[in-house]
This record gives C-alpha cells, structure tokens and sequence, in this order.
C-alpha cells in the first residue's frame, strides 16, 4: 500500500514491523519522531494492528513484517520535516452495515494547525475508494472539543452520546 500525500501531511500505512516498534516505543534509526510520539493512543492503535496480524495469522498465515494489515493504523508524517507526529486508522474492517470506526491522534504540539482534520479527510477519501465502506464512525470524549470540531468539520454528525463519550457518523455518500 502507498502513503496518501495531503498538502501538509503524509499518511504511511504501517506495517507490522513499524506498528511493532511504535507501541515496544523503540524506534528504528530510520525512524523520525516528533517529541512526544508515540503517546499511548498511538500505542494502543499499534497493538490493535499487532492483534488484528495475529488473527489473520490463525485463520490463514503469517503476515509478513514489512506486510500493511488492511483496515489497520497509518502514521501521520507532517511533509515539513518528515517527523511522526500521531496515527490514524481504522479500530478494525467494517461491520457488516459497511460502517467502519476510525480514531485518530495527535502529538500536543502539534495541536491547533488543522492537521487532523487534513488527516481525516485523507481517510474519507480511503474508504470511499473502498466498496466495502459505507460509513464512518467516531467517537470523542465530552471535554474533547477540538476533536468534535474537527469531526463536524469532516462531516461527521453527533448521533447519540453517554456519560463518557460522544458518538459521530457520517455516510460516505454525503459532503
């Protein structure tokens, strides 16, 4: 699979062993990280595409280290300077409806320049290519405010919400 260029970002699908070193927080020489990366967000979305290798490994065979896990984490690269400053993916394939959830985060300093509405509209344009994505969905803690707007701001519509979160979505087929 091929990175996704937006005009200020880079979105690199990851690969087993890339996911691998971000939530071990080890990075390989290769590697460039923005201070602060990887949070334990990123961590997490990491060990899910760890989780989802392992069982695509049961049911058919390995996945290759340098192999991307579909439905899985890109890593947000700002075009600048080449640094890692969050991730942004997918929490698994889609549900049989054809709704799949994504998350996102950002390194703090990096908070406040749009790049993850950017990054989100990039992964739009992904599952639209997509036939098996009908729609998005999200969800954000209540003292999240920058990241329901930028969830509006890509589109996404609030549709119910509980005491921890509120929950957003958003059908392919709409601006």
């Amino acid at each position: 699979m091929t990175d996704l260029i937006t005009s200020r970002l880079i979105l690199h699908p990851l690969t087993l062993a890339e996911a691998t070193r971000i939530a071990n927080g080890t990075p390989d020489p290769t590697d460039r990280w923005a201070d602060g990366f990887p949070s334990e967000g990123d961590r997490d979305a990491t060990r899910m595409i760890m989780k989802a290798a392992a069982v695509l490994a049961q049911a058919h065979a390995p996945v290759p280290l340098d192999a991307h896990v579909p439905f899985s984490s890109y890593r947000i690269d700002c075009r600048r300077d080449g640094a890692a400053i969050g991730t942004i993916g997918f929490h698994g394939p889609p549900n049989p409806q054809g709704q799949a959830t994504i998350g996102y985060g950002l390194v703090p300093h990096s908070w406040g320049n749009g790049y993850a509405t950017e990054a989100v509209l990039a992964l739009i344009d992904v599952c639209r290519a997509h036939p098996d994505v009908r729609a998005l969905a999200a969800d954000t803690t209540h003292s999240n405010v920058a990241s329901q707007r930028v969830l509006l701001k890509t589109g996404f519509q609030l549709v119910r919400e509980d005491q921890d979160l509120l929950y957003y979505e958003r059908e392919l087929d709409s601006d």
